[in-house]
């Protein structure tokens, strides 16, 4: 069975489309770093942040990696793809720690990123 040039272009093309749609949607879930308040509230081996987000935000997530001298603390939030005002909303986020916080002091992950730092929370 031979497929025409017309239905290869067609196979290509949906391949492609399929590729960008799954692409975008695992990006969404991925989500930006968003600097927290500081300090972050610790009681015990919970571990709670406060950030601003968005309106139009969609999902958040909180990433822990706790280490022997530092725990480092990044918020991944997502929003919608489409257009939204910038009017912040805040939000909270809870982790469980491994161990209690101890003297380990608690690093904002999402200050690493250079375009980031310049943000209040990250000064």
């Amino acid at each position: 069975m031979r497929i025409s040039t017309r239905r290869w272009a067609l196979l290509i093309a949906g391949a492609v489309l399929l590729t960008l749609i799954a692409g975008r949607l695992i990006d969404l879930t991925r989500g930006e770093p968003k600097p927290f308040v500081k300090p972050a509230v610790v009681q015990g081996r919970n571990l709670q942040v406060h950030y601003i987000g968005s309106r139009c935000q969609e999902g958040s997530r909180l990433d822990v990696d706790e280490r022997a001298d530092h725990v480092v603390v990044t918020v991944y939030a997502w929003r919608y793809p489409t257009g939204c005002d910038d009017v912040g909303v805040p939000y909270t986020l809870t982790a469980t720690l491994s161990d209690d916080l101890g003297n380990r002091p608690v690093i904002d992950g999402a200050c690493a990123v250079p375009e980031l730092q310049q943000y209040t929370d990250c000064l």
